[in-house]
């Protein structure tokens, strides 16, 4: 709305006319008033030149002034007592999406300021119709972002149904670490575009488990050196299926170093510290509480009290002991194995 009030108001200060609107036309040959100064929209029916708005909307600047010779006067024009007026289009392409009309009703005829007027808003009206551009191109855009967002989130959910059918002993995880990871990033005070990256992060962390076989992932007991080696790779793999996803770029490094050590024992590149992306820290510390809350083949879960216990005491080994104090003021109301 602001995009037509400005025009009114700079028309006001930059005219002598009285009466001011930016009038938007309607269905049926009616009219909306969308702002307006003076005697035009004082109650009930704009009070305007339905004549000069008609041509207006056409496509044309159009002028009236009482001390001219007019064959046909109409009636609006003789009601309203109106001596001198102005409508200008607004237009967006070559569509009328506005006029801007102004007219004075006091008996004051100016000669050439008339004309001064007329090309000021002309000016107002072709400033107008760049915004109301702009407004159109931005709305497009922010659709086209969403429609994007939406086939991403629907590319990850897909990855993530892919991963629940490779390992039915992990079925959710995916999605409890994503929220464990971005409740941790809330408590960080992070931007909301870095929070939703590290939700998705959490979401396909484990990706790269499509590449290892079943019999691995589902094996009851211990496994072998062999296999533990084979587990140790879907880190990578699983940056390698999501790096040919432009959009999925930025939660990259969540996936590859969600298995780093804050003591750099991890893998797969022994990064310590703070060299260890933000990202995979703070997954890392989600992951593995996830994993301890949940039951496996091999063992029984264990009760989040315990799991915090285990949390804490591996603070400065395996994780961010920052990251651990600020995942203790978690609220898990909402967290559910």
């Amino acid at each position: 709305l602001s995009i037509y009030i400005h025009p009114t108001t700079a028309a006001s200060a930059g005219t002598a006319f009285e009466n001011i609107a930016v009038v938007q036309p309607r269905s049926g040959g009616r009219v909306k008033i969308l702002a307006s100064k003076g005697q035009i929209a004082l109650e009930g029916t704009p009070k305007l030149s339905g004549s000069l708005l008609n041509a207006a909307l056409e496509g044309e600047s159009v002028r009236y002034q009482k001390a001219e010779v007019v064959d046909d006067q109409a009636q609006s024009i003789m009601q309203y007592s109106i001596e001198e007026a102005v409508c200008i289009p607004i237009l967006l392409g070559t569509a009328v999406v506005g006029c801007i009309y102004i007219d004075n009703r006091a008996g004051q005829v100016r000669g050439q300021a008339m004309n001064e007027d007329i090309e000021f808003c002309k000016a107002l009206a072709e400033i107008a119709s760049l915004a109301i551009s702009n407004l159109k191109r931005m709305d497009i855009e922010r659709r086209h972002s969403e429609e994007r967002s939406s086939l991403l989130l629907g590319t990850v959910a897909a990855l993530v149904s892919a991963i629940d059918a490779k390992d039915t002993y992990t079925c959710g995880h995916s999605e409890r670490v994503a929220w464990l990871s971005k409740e941790l990033a809330r408590k960080l005070e992070l931007d909301e575009t870095t929070i939703e990256q590290v939700h998705i992060s959490g979401l396909v962390h484990d990706i790269g488990k499509i590449g290892i076989p079943e019999a691995i992932l589902r094996k009851p007991g211990k496994l072998t050196d062999e296999e533990f080696d084979s587990i140790k790779t879907h880190p990578v793999l699983g940056e390698s299926i999501l790096k040919d996803v432009s959009q999925l770029h930025p939660v990259l490094p969540g996936v590859r170093s969600h298995h780093e050590r804050w003591d750099g024992r991890g893998y797969p590149d022994g990064t310590s510290g703070t060299d260890t992306h933000l990202y995979g820290r703070i997954l890392g510390i989600a992951d593995a509480f996830d994993a301890m809350c949940s039951s496996r083949a091999y063992r029984e879960k264990l009760n989040r009290e315990e799991v915090l216990d285990e949390i804490v005491a591996c603070s400065e080994k395996q994780f961010d002991p920052d990251l651990v104090k600020l995942f203790l003021l978690i609220d898990f109301i909402h967290y559910d194995v």
